[in-house]
């Protein structure tokens, strides 16, 4: 696909796991990647499945891409975060708008 409007769960984790599946499955290079309702990552009813705090989220994490001490406590054994870690090298462009939507750009 050329552009993927992920407008799923406000679940934490689905946002993590779609984004960390489709984009490096379904997005073409040179594709665009948009996510919303990221501001429910703020608030705990949308934890689960290993997300316990903020920093869990797929909203931290895109607005701590340049923050190598936080990268590098991404724990594989026990985040889903670290999927995303290792395809966000394909990453172009990352704009976060209000702290509620995300659009990616695909190397």
């Amino acid at each position: 696909y050329d552009v993927i409007i992920e407008d799923g769960s406000h679940n934490a984790i689905h946002q993590i796991k779609s984004l960390a599946f489709c984009f490096l499955h379904n997005l073409k290079h040179g594709g665009l990647w948009v996510t919303e309702d990221l501001h429910c990552c703020e608030n705990k009813f949308y934890w689960s499945d290993g997300i316990e705090k903020f920093e869990d989220t797929l909203l931290y994490f895109l607005k701590n891409l340049d923050n190598e001490e936080y990268m590098n406590s991404i724990d594989p054994a026990t985040n889903w975060l670290h999927y995303i870690k290792s395809i966000k090298n394909l990453f172009g462009s990352v704009d976060i708008y209000d702290d509620k939507i995300a659009f990616i750009t695909k190397k």
